[in-house]
């Protein structure tokens, strides 16, 4: 009697840790910001554009949706960022450690805005029917995410400038601390 059930407490572990991909409604797969699993090369599916003058690109997104938590009935916003693999590509020179660092700063970097952007709703009490509203606040911290992942590019000059890009990855892993 204990092996089936190893069995099947197996299996949905198994069916939990390995589902890191999901399908949007579009049709398109994305992978969440997962803290404990950033990012890895797996999550880099697209083919990689040779003449290209940078290195990679990670396609990066805010994600935002609602919910009712089917136990106690209220209504609540989830926000995270997350990433198209098969848009995302890295030059196969550029599998190191220090270009999956860049990515996850990157990444990381979107984190920070979903996370702003739920507590910006949460902190005003945004009605959940309020579809105006919520778009104008979502486009609001997308452009403030936006511009702030081009200040990291540019800066990092894509991840060439080996001193400004150890900072952002402090920089940003510090903010990702405080905002626990």
């Amino acid at each position: 009697m204990k092996t089936p059930i190893f069995l099947l407490l197996l299996f949905i572990f198994i069916s939990c840790t390995t589902t890191r991909f999901q399908k949007s409604k579009e049709g398109k797969i994305y992978v969440l910001y997962d803290k404990s699993n950033v990012l890895n090369w797996d999550d880099f599916k697209a083919i990689p554009y040779k003449k290209s003058e940078i290195n990679g690109y990670l396609s990066v997104t805010l994600y935002l949706s609602q919910g009712v938590d089917v136990w106690w009935g209220y209504k609540y916003f989830e926000s995270h960022s997350a990433i198209f693999p098969y848009e995302s590509w890295v030059k196969d020179s550029k599998h190191t450690d220090y270009y999956l660092s860049h990515f996850k700063t990157w990444f990381s970097i979107a984190e920070i805005y979903a996370k702003k952007l739920l507590q910006y709703l949460k902190e005003n009490k945004v009605d959940y029917d309020d579809k105006p509203k919520i778009t104008e606040v979502f486009n609001q911290f997308n452009k403030e995410y936006l511009k702030r992942e081009k200040e990291y590019l540019d800066e990092t000059k894509d991840a060439l400038d080996t001193l400004k890009q150890l900072d952002w990855n402090d920089k940003i892993e510090k903010e990702l601390r405080e905002m626990k």
